[in-house]
């Protein structure tokens, strides 16, 4: 009787040790899921406080060196150096102060060079700022791309509405929710490419087309510059060439913001805009100024001008067409 008790005690234990064995790796396995989502999850919405983890740390190239530089003064956006002889600094790349402890990389979007001083303007710093007191550094320039997918391609193509100021968080946030490539002939302040003519007008752009980089997707955003039927006639025939080109899947036509300064125009412009889905089953119209109104703070203070959260609110809605 004892030997049959011993021997369903020790079944039972083994049961138990094969049940804690499975709930042991079921919670290793739990753990690791998470830890690996919550990395994904942090990457993915960090990006945005987190800009150096945008960039392809290991595909970056050295385009020139600059040599020795001392710094004069700096803040979150702005850096003036001594330099040793005047040099030509262009905002298309990146740039690094660096010495044997650490390299401080940024960005810049103009620059004002007087004799043996640089002062870098609209600049943000993608992974630190300088400690106080340290005041020898290099500088260099670097190629350091956006991280960035093979496909699908996006060209968003517009003037300063697509630019300047805080649109820089247009693509950026863009970018933070959807994995897609931007292309262009131009790079803004965050590195991620646009397409730009010097005053870009509809007619223009439709004479150009051939020079625009392909994607599967155009973003076309900036105000009509002459008479405005005469900008819609040549929007309109632009579509028609776009939608000839079978590797294009989407055309987004935005609505210019309506400003207290805005001619009437405008109004004119944007309330034909949807029309332009009768040429081409490819067109979608994006009503800008649907999701601006909702609140002030979607503006510049006083400026005729779209804030960076307003930006970042129309970036949130233009993702999701994708």
């Amino acid at each position: 009787m004892m030997i049959l008790i011993v021997i369903e005690y020790l079944r039972n234990l083994q049961t138990v040790i094969l049940m804690y064995n499975k709930l042991k790796k079921a919670i290793y396995v739990t753990i690791t899921l998470l830890i690996g989502y919550l990395s994904w999850d942090f990457a993915n919405k960090e990006s945005r406080n987190f800009p150096s983890l945008n960039y392809d740390w290991s595909k970056e190239r050295v385009v020139n060196d600059f040599g020795y530089v001392t710094i004069d003064s700096f803040s979150d956006n702005y850096l003036k150096l001594k330099v040793a002889e005047e040099e030509t600094f262009q905002p298309t790349n990146t740039f690094s102060i660096y010495n044997e402890a650490k390299s401080y990389y940024f960005r810049f979007r103009y620059v004002l060079l007087s004799k043996n001083n640089v002062v870098f303007k609209d600049l943000f710093w993608l992974n630190d700022q300088p400690e106080t007191g340290i005041k020898n550094f290099k500088l260099k320039e670097v190629d350091l791309p956006i991280k960035s997918v093979l496909e699908p391609k996006i060209v968003t193509i517009g003037d300063e509405l697509l630019f300047q100021n805080e649109a820089k968080y247009f693509r950026r946030e863009i970018n933070r929710r959807i994995n897609i490539k931007f292309v262009g002939n131009h790079k803004d302040l965050f590195g991620y490419e646009y397409y730009y003519l010097d005053k870009i007008n509809f007619s223009l752009l439709n004479k150009e087309f051939y020079n625009v980089p392909k994607a599967q997707n155009i973003l076309i955003f900036f105000k009509p510059s002459n008479d405005i039927e005469d900008e819609l006639l040549s929007l309109q025939q632009l579509i028609d060439q776009i939608d000839k080109n079978k590797n294009v899947e989407k055309i987004i036509v935005m609505s210019i913001p309506i400003f207290d300064e805005n001619k009437i125009n405008y109004m004119l412009f944007n309330k034909k805009i949807p029309q332009l889905k009768n040429h081409s089953n490819k067109v979608v119209y994006f009503d800008v100024n649907k999701f601006l109104k909702v609140s002030p703070s979607n503006y510049r203070d006083d400026k005729n001008e779209i804030s960076k959260q307003g930006y970042e609110k129309l970036a949130k809605e233009v993702s999701k067409l994708f």
